[in-house]
């Protein structure tokens, strides 16, 4: 992934089709969700994405998620979550830059 620009909105998905997978396959049943750490400490906690049909999941950051107090490396994380299955995934670094 590209720097993110400070103010700026994106959409997240799990993969390139929003489609999670567990154990090598589409988990078409799971509810998706997602957790942003910022540099200065930020956590917003696992927050729930936007079923996209099919078993696709997103998330569209508010433009006030990257501010400019905020630039810097920022790590996300997603959760699937299916009856009492949870499954975290692991970080994914990505930069956050000035405008």
């Amino acid at each position: 992934m590209a720097n993110l620009t400070v103010g700026s909105t994106y959409r997240f998905k799990p993969n390139s089709d929003g489609i999670p997978e567990k154990d090598g396959t589409d988990w078409t049943t799971a509810t998706m969700k997602i957790r942003f750490r910022g540099p200065d400490g930020f956590d917003t906690g696992y927050v729930a994405c936007t079923a996209a049909g099919g078993g696709a999941w997103y998330y569209d950051n508010a433009s006030t998620l990257f501010t400019v107090a905020k630039a810097g490396q920022w790590q996300r994380s997603w959760q699937g979550v299916e009856g009492a299955v949870v499954l975290n995934g692991e970080d994914i670094p990505f930069l956050v830059v000035p405008t």
